[in-house]
């Protein structure tokens, strides 16, 4: 069985009794995470809701597939399973800690615990299940887990805040412990782990085992070029486009006849190289620009016959491009995380090494993007001078990567 995210789901009363939808203040469109069926109504078109028809499967059935988020925030819904695999783990604690991200205004513990209880009081006293109790439930539930995240961590009272907002996110991971706790057995799967026992600490796991397997694909059909242009970061976008738009360039004329990714790591520097392009480059090149639909451009990428390229920050991890699919791809930045968000200031100077993990982490999920089979074949280019940071850490690069370097 498939179970989604509450927001995923619509909730379906508007559409079986209208009348009862007005009095609830439903309207067509209200994500069943917003439902009143989440206050303890009694719909009486549970029946015919998607959300509890996925909900009543899964709980049926032996595997069940689902969202990190919403493993992370609903575990109580379907927690029957004795085994939890956790695919694609690398990110495993950016994902639990996204989960229980929370804006709160600017108050001391005290004065948000005393709102707490006034909200919980007004609650209490709203019998039907309108917009209003609704409402009142999600501050609950946003005050409950922000005063949970500060008695944790109060370092996090630190945080400068956004237009009389504090964004709270834990650096603390509680999924692995909560795993334990619940007697399952979890198994975390990822082709980046990298340095396990730091993966250990950052997720907050005190005993496990690892396995490492072999490498599928010989390192002659993956190889990787290193071409520096420029070193690159945002200071220095102004400055390097010309460089990296003439290596995009040189890239494409030894590659003239197949389909290519341009990893962008941000859409401003993709504008910017995409700009300094000849005009003949810029004919085998898709702009991926923010605000486009990215379903859409990823499908009219792949369904086109020609020789062209996409640039974009959006594909370097979770998509597939195997055999004619994408046989090259340029990487113009490594992807360092941005040091403007405050939790990724925190995570660097918590764990000494997770800043150049993390990034070595989504560099070789990049890396991953075009050679997919024992058969296949996907050479990358890496323009980025500071790649010299990643290849001299042992711990960040596998030896079977190291090898494919030309």
């Amino acid at each position: 069985a498939e179970m989604q995210g509450q927001p995923n789901y619509l909730c379906v009363l508007p559409w079986h009794d209208a009348q009862e939808a007005e009095n609830l203040g439903v309207e067509k469109g209200l994500a069943v995470s917003d439902a009143p069926c989440m206050v303890g109504f009694k719909c009486p078109v549970r029946n015919q809701c998607n959300y509890y028809i996925d909900l009543a499967k899964a709980g049926r059935s032996k595997i069940v597939a689902t969202t990190y988020a919403y493993q992370l925030r609903s575990m109580g819904d379907i927690n029957e399973a004795d085994w939890i695999i956790a695919d694609e783990g690398h990110f495993l604690a950016s994902h639990d800690s996204q989960a229980h991200k929370v804006e709160l205004p600017v108050q001391s513990i005290e004065q948000l615990k005393t709102a707490y209880l006034h909200a919980k009081g007004m609650y209490d006293r709203i019998e039907e299940p309108t917009a209003r109790k609704r409402v009142l439930a999600r501050y609950i539930d946003n005050l409950q887990l922000g005063l949970t995240l500060l008695t944790e961590e109060p370092q996090l009272m630190d945080v400068p805040p956004v237009n009389g907002l504090w964004t709270l996110q834990p650096t603390t991971t509680s999924f692995v412990q909560g795993v334990i706790t619940s007697k399952k057995r979890l198994v975390i799967m990822s082709a980046t782990i990298l340095d396990p026992e730091l993966y250990a600490l950052i997720n907050n796991i005190s005993q496990y085992e690892y396995i490492k397997l072999p490498w599928q694909f010989p390192a002659y059909s993956r190889p990787i070029y290193y071409i520096p242009q420029a070193k690159v970061n945002r200071d220095t976008y102004p400055i390097v486009d010309g460089p990296l738009a003439r290596g995009v360039e040189w890239v494409l004329k030894e590659r003239p006849n197949v389909k290519g990714l341009i990893h962008s790591v941000s859409f401003d520097l993709a504008q910017r190289v995409y700009n300094a392009l000849g005009e003949d480059t810029k004919e085998r090149v898709i702009l991926h620009q923010s605000g486009m639909n990215r379903h859409q451009l990823l499908q009219a990428f792949r369904e086109v016959d020609a020789p062209v390229w996409i640039m974009s920050p959006g594909f370097g991890e979770g998509e597939d491009f195997p055999y004619d699919a994408a046989r090259s791809q340029i990487i113009l930045k490594i992807p360092y995380p941005n040091l403007g968000d405050p939790w990724v200031r925190r995570m660097r100077d918590k764990f000494k090494k997770w800043y150049l993990y993390t990034t070595a982490q989504s560099l070789w999920q990049m890396y991953g993007r075009v050679c997919r089979a024992d058969d296949d074949f996907g050479d990358t280019f890496i323009l980025d001078q500071n790649f010299e940071n990643i290849v001299k850490d042992k711990q960040l690069i596998p030896k079977e990567i190291e090898d494919a370097i030309v």
